[in-house]
């Protein structure tokens, strides 16, 4: 059989040849050169009906169908896409707001700094809120802090005594008075006067460094750089109008010593 019987004759080659190149669609019969494929019903469509919704796919009103072409099967949820913003920020106030616990670093020193000062918790009135400076304003610690206020010759006598980083130069230099109060020493026998050591510090240095230096000096063990547990921990304490205040690692000396002061280094946890 010739093939010229097969062909259109109404048409012309070319006219022939563009035809074959597209497609008609199955719901508005337009002729659509990029057809589309609906994968559930299989028919071709034109752009404006290729979605399902648009040629009322009939394969579609099978429930399973529905399911699979809706739900995506292994992808994230909305939820985790948008999570809560204010119900993580309300989390993480609540953890702020939240008191630490007899075993974070500050109240463990703490407690065998108020040990040392002699202060006992059953000196506190159970009906009247103390503030933490009434609860230091022992007779002791007033003798301490006097002492601490060195006179001309005290201090005279501190710089000719001090012990540190011989780098330093002079005029950078912070004279102070050390008093270390260990975790396995009967602190209430602790003479200040005798056992208080005087070191200097450079005022260019953090007060971490200041601490390191400090323990290597006084050939104090310092596990600061390779533990968390407080009973282990150094830490620097100093009284401030009878208040004991912690002083942070990330401080400056320039900002936070000042030659002739006494400071406490605390270690451990009393019981």
């Amino acid at each position: 059989m010739s093939t010229a019987l097969l062909m259109d004759k109404s048409k012309t080659p070319t006219e022939q040849g563009i035809l074959n190149l597209g497609k008609n669609c199955a719901f508005c019969d337009q002729l659509d050169f990029l057809p589309f494929t609906c994968q559930y019903c299989k028919k071709v469509f034109c752009s404006n009906h290729r979605t399902e919704v648009a040629h009322k796919c009939p394969a579609t009103t099978n429930n399973s169908v529905k399911a699979n072409y809706r739900t995506p099967k292994n992808g994230p949820s909305a939820a985790s896409l948008f999570p809560n913003r204010d119900a993580d920020r309300e989390r993480v106030n609540t953890l702020l707001e939240q008191s630490p616990g007899p075993s974070t670093r500050k109240s463990v020193a703490l407690l065998r700094l108020k040990k040392f000062l002699n202060i006992s918790p059953h000196s506190r009135s159970s009906s009247s809120k103390t503030s933490i400076g009434s609860i230091f304003g022992s007779s002791k610690l007033r003798q301490l802090a006097v002492a601490s206020k060195s006179k001309t010759s005290d201090i005279l006598l501190l710089k000719k005594s001090a012990k540190g980083d011989l780098k330093v130069t002079v005029p950078d230099r912070i004279y102070l008075w050390c008093l270390y109060i260990s975790g396995d020493t009967d602190v209430t026998k602790i003479d200040f006067e005798k056992n208080q050591k005087p070191v200097f510090v450079s005022n260019k240095w953090p007060v971490g460094r200041a601490l390191d230096l400090m323990a290597d000096t006084l050939a104090i063990s310092n596990f600061n750089n390779s533990t968390r547990d407080s009973e282990n921990r150094l830490n620097i304490f100093k009284v401030k109008d009878g208040v004991p205040e912690l002083v942070e690692p990330s401080e400056r000396t320039i900002s936070t010593f000042k030659t002739g002061e006494t400071i406490y280094l605390v270690k451990g946890s009393i019981e």
